[in-house]
């Protein structure tokens, strides 16, 4: 079973629910004992995030203040240990810096479309189908989540 760290921590923690791995890169802050699949398999990274946008036409100065608002809040202590207790892992970052990391992940996931694309829906293809973003529609990142 593939689950979220945020929807899985509390069982983990508990003890009801045996983590094999994560899914990300790198090993979780949260539960750092638990290893990568790519400790297993080589460059398998799969993650999911989550960010803040607007429409394409948002004036600038609103970006800059709502991007402003939004990293002040996430560089507060107290709401980085809440993001935290839910396994996430915060990236405050720039509405360009935003732009390229989700043009980079629409290309990776593009790929993994094309490859198993068979006509029929899977639930690769069904994922990454859902989770292809227009990069230009984006106006800033505020969080990104680690499975």
């Amino acid at each position: 079973m593939f689950d979220t760290l945020a929807t899985s921590i509390e069982h983990i923690r508990a003890g009801k629910l045996r983590a094999l791995a994560v899914t990300s890169a790198t090993r979780s802050e949260v539960v750092p004992d638990i290893p990568t699949v790519g400790d297993f398999v080589p460059g398998y990274e799969a993650t999911g995030w989550q960010g803040v946008g607007a429409p394409r036409d948002t004036p600038a100065e609103i970006i800059d203040k709502l991007n402003g608002a939004i990293n002040a809040g996430l560089a507060n202590p107290k709401m980085k240990a809440r993001i935290a207790d839910f396994g996430y892992t915060v990236f405050a970052s720039s509405p360009a810096a935003f732009a390229t990391f989700i043009a980079a992940y629409t290309e990776k996931w593009a790929k993994v479309i094309k490859g198993v694309d068979t006509g029929r829906t899977t639930a690769a293809s069904f994922h990454a189908r859902r989770t292809v973003h227009k990069p230009e529609r984006c106006g800033l990142r505020s969080v990104r989540r680690f499975h």
